[in-house]
Order: C-alpha cells, then structure tokens, then sequence
C-alpha cells in the first residue's frame, strides 16, 4: 500500500502518523515497543480499508512524553489522532499492548469506535500472566527498536501499573472480534476467553499453532480473519 504521511500535533505531543489504502477507517494500536513499521506485513490483507497506523508517544518518529502516560491518557492519543486527521469514527485494532489501548479507547470514546478488533492482548490486572521466557523473548525482540532510552521505556510500561478492563468489559458495546493463538505463551488463552465472555457483542478465533506476534508474522491467517470480521460491519453502528 502507498502510505500518506502526517506529522501532526496531538495533546501537545509531536506524533507521526500514516494512512494506507482507501475505504472505511481503521485505526491499529501497536504494540508496548512497535513501531507503525511492524504492520507491514498485515497491510496488504486489509484491502479496502483506509488503514491508520501511528507511532505511539515516545516510539520511533514520535515525540516522548513529558512524563508517564495512564492507559486512558494513551487512548486520547488515538482519538486526537482522528481528530488530525478529520476522521469521525473508525474500525479500532489493538494489539497486545495495543489492546488495552483499544479497550480504554471504547470505553472512553464508544462513539468512535465501529468495530473492535482485540488481538494477542489481556485486560490488565488478574489476567493469567505469560510465561517468563516468552516476556524476555518479547523484550529482547524489541531490543533497538522501542524507546530510546530506559526512562522513557518506564513511561512506557506504566500505564499498565493498577490498569484493568476486568470490571467494565461488559459494558463495550461493540461488536468485537477477540483474535489470539493456543500458543501465545505472552497473552495466555485464558485471558481471550475471559474478553470475549464479558464482552456482549464479541466472538472468539483461536488460530491454532499461532503465537503471540500472529499479525506480524502469519499475516496471511490473521488478515483474512479480520478483513471478514470488519466488511461484515454493514453500516457503522451508533453508539
């Protein structure tokens, strides 16, 4: 996909952004250290969306924060991002990180959000942990391409400290597709199903033998999945 680039201003924060293809909105929240980079692969398996991809604060051409961001602080930056952009609603993808980051923002924002996209990802607090050495692996994964330097990587993580969907999941409105694999050792199983219990309008896919980078790594199970999920949207829903 030919991309469009924006450097934009959101809440006072220098953020880069790009838009990909033509048709509905769809925002994707990367990862805790992604870059908007790492979605290529998933790019060319979303046909016929007009795909909105950003760095979060602090990661690659965007600015860092002042100080630690909260989750719902993270949301913001989404829904400035659309408003740059002059976008009213869109389809919203989270994942991982970027799930929770997808959950804060429906919550937040219900009237942004079209369809729900929560791939690989946990609602916080009392979620099933992953498995030490997937964490590590994940990290050293992203060794190089995350915040530049340790303070920033802290505010980074601190969103996480106290965050939970666990008590309002249930009031998501949206229709919702939870996507994971049976061997994301990161975002353990449990966790998709507990999301997609508690969530009124949302259904589960679990890809079999799949891990937790899926999207970025078997974009060619992941994309056909979602792709079906948002077209069978219709009309956008009101929230």
């Amino acid at each position: 996909m030919t991309a469009r680039h924006h450097q934009i201003t959101v809440n006072g924060l220098a953020i880069h952004a790009r838009i990909h293809g033509t048709g509905h909105p769809l925002l994707l929240h990367s990862g805790i250290f992604s870059r908007m980079d790492d979605w290529a692969p998933l790019l060319d398996h979303l046909d016929g969306f007009e795909v909105i991809t950003y760095d979060a604060p602090g990661i690659g051409d965007s600015a860092p924060p002042p100080g630690p961001m909260s989750m719902r602080a993270l949301a913001a930056v989404g829904t400035g991002v659309l408003d740059r952009l002059g976008i009213g609603t869109a389809h919203v993808l989270g994942a991982s990180f970027g799930g929770a980051v997808a959950q804060q923002m429906a919550r937040d924002c219900p009237d942004r959000v079209g369809r729900l996209v929560l791939a690989s990802t946990s609602f916080g607090g009392l979620a099933m942990p992953g498995h030490p050495a997937a964490l590590l692996g994940l990290a050293a994964r992203a060794n190089g391409r995350g915040p530049a330097t340790p303070r920033a990587v802290m505010f980074r993580m601190s969103a996480l400290i106290g965050w939970t969907s666990a008590h309002w999941l249930h009031r998501i409105p949206h229709p919702t597709l939870v996507l994971c694999g049976d061997d994301d050792r990161v975002t353990p199983l449990v966790n998709h199903r507990v999301i997609a219990n508690r969530i009124p309008s949302a259904r589960l896919h679990v890809a079999p033998g799949e891990g937790h980078l899926m999207l970025l790594e078997s974009p060619h199970v992941a994309g056909p999945v979602i792709s079906a999920f948002l077209h069978a949207a219709g009309e956008v829903r009101a929230a």
